[in-house]
């Protein structure tokens, strides 16, 4: 393939492409550059879509239009040599390859097919097959970045104060309910540095984590936006402070008896099976956070354990 460059200004590039005959590319795309070819002499085969299952022919007089991040591969199945104009619009490396066109079946889509610029630069994205599947990533060489889905971290406490438990009531539209205090984890914040400010910022008490119990996982299962959750579970002692909400997250907190939880109507599931853990066993039975270790931790990490 023999490129002819007539014209290339910032964000456009314009030439005549002439293909040897009987040969074809290796599949590829053209990152974030919007592609349309005319077809002056010869014939084109373009093949597309999982397995190639997508087939254009195009001669003599012809337009075609590739999108940004479009997979295909071009042959010329003529004795004679091909020739076609191409005018590519747009920021990226102007040819990328790939390793082979991935089969529908072993290639689930984008996590996220909203996402549509890179967040650090503000190129357009492109799909690019990593880990066996689609996901959205920067075509920039300079940037690198590759969207892996969004996940986040909650976090839920099982405060003890004496024999009672320390619940909060939240208010949803016209719902209310009674849950154990919790939040999300920031991402600078140590995990059991970020239960114990939820608990102080829903509640006013002051509480030190003494375990972790369990977590539970959510899968990214609305197609709409796929978001996964952990939510990870822990047992603090309280260490002073009257209950009291904070009137934007929490409209009621006090301290409850086993037999007084068992008594509300309203309490979530999920908090209802976090005192379950934490309740009937001895302070320690769960994961303890571990002292540092020097190879074991590196800057940032919090590291809990059964030893």
């Amino acid at each position: 393939m023999i490129r002819e460059q007539a014209i290339a200004v910032d964000g456009m590039w314009a030439g005549l492409v002439r293909t040897r005959p009987g040969t074809a590319t290796r599949w590829h795309h053209h990152g974030a550059y919007e592609t349309s070819i005319y077809v002056a002499s010869g014939r084109i085969v373009m093949e597309s879509g999982p397995a190639g299952g997508a087939f254009i022919e195009a001669g003599p007089g012809d337009f075609l239009h590739v999108p940004p991040g479009a997979i295909q591969r071009e042959a010329n199945p003529d004795p004679e040599e091909r020739q076609i104009v191409v005018v590519r619009a747009g920021h990226s490396p102007a040819v990328i390859n790939v390793d082979g066109q991935p089969q529908a079946d072993s290639c689930p889509p984008a996590y996220h097919p909203h996402m549509n610029f890179c967040p650090r630069c503000g190129t357009a994205l492109i799909p690019r097959l990593d880990g066996g599947r689609h996901r959205p990533a920067c075509p920039n060489e300079g940037c690198g970045f590759t969207h892996y889905g969004d996940h986040s971290i909650g976090t839920g406490a099982v405060v003890f104060r004496d024999d009672r438990i320390l619940l909060i009531e939240r208010r949803v539209r016209e719902r209310r309910f009674w849950q154990i205090p919790g939040g999300y984890v920031e991402v600078d914040e140590p995990i059991d540095s970020a239960i114990e400010r939820e608990v102080l910022e829903e509640t006013g008490v002051t509480a030190r984590v003494l375990d972790c119990l369990g977590f539970r996982h959510a899968a990214g299962v609305n197609a709409e936006r796929p978001a996964s959750n952990i939510y990870v579970v822990f047992r603090l002692e309280d260490t002073g402070g009257d209950p009291r909400p904070d009137g934007e997250e929490s409209f009621d907190a006090r301290f409850f008896t086993r037999a007084e939880v068992a008594d509300l109507a309203d309490v979530t599931s999920t908090s209802l099976w976090a005192i379950d853990q934490a309740a009937p066993v001895e302070t320690g039975h769960g994961f303890l956070r571990l002292a540092h270790r020097d190879g074991l931790h590196r800057p940032g990490h919090t590291i809990f354990g059964l030893t």
